[in-house]
């Protein structure tokens, strides 16, 4: 399920880049079961956000979609994590919980079995995205350039 403000084209060239899962909300991500894998994190912004972190990531995102990649091989699996991006109140401890705490909409795609850098390397395949920010939720990557990706245009 997308919330309406989740835009089709954009959910459209996740599917394209062979991407698939099931879209939750902030509403009914509950029902997930206590599944492992990955998660494709939709978050909106309105306004710039200034990204500031102690190590490797710095700079301005502006106002649109952006797709965080994650993963939730731990306990409580996607659910668990997807539900803390979620909540508006938490402890900021990774680069996303500076998106999520100035987003005005969070939808995310939960791929059962999926592996964050294979969801990457598909999405910047299909030329439908492109790198956000050089390092972001990837400074322990060694594969990625980063886990923010933007939409080229959709």
């Amino acid at each position: 399920m997308k919330t309406a403000a989740l835009s089709n084209q954009l959910a459209d060239g996740v599917a394209a880049a062979g991407v698939f899962g099931r879209w939750v909300t902030r509403d009914d991500f509950g029902h997930l079961p206590h599944i492992k894998g990955a998660y494709v994190l939709a978050v909106r912004l309105d306004q710039t956000v200034h990204i500031d972190t102690p190590i490797a990531v710095a700079g301005q995102l502006t106002p649109g979609w952006y797709l965080y990649l994650g993963s939730a091989w731990g306990s409580g699996g996607i659910r668990a994590r997807v539900g803390r991006h979620f909540r508006h109140r938490k402890k900021k401890h990774w680069h996303i919980d500076q998106l999520t705490a100035a987003s005005v909409d969070i939808v995310a795609l939960a791929v059962v079995n999926g592996h964050e850098c294979e969801l990457v390397a598909k999405l910047l395949q299909s030329r439908h995205f492109n790198v956000a920010l050089t390092g972001f939720g990837s400074t322990d990557c060694r594969r990625c350039e980063s886990h923010l990706l933007a939409s080229t245009g959709l």
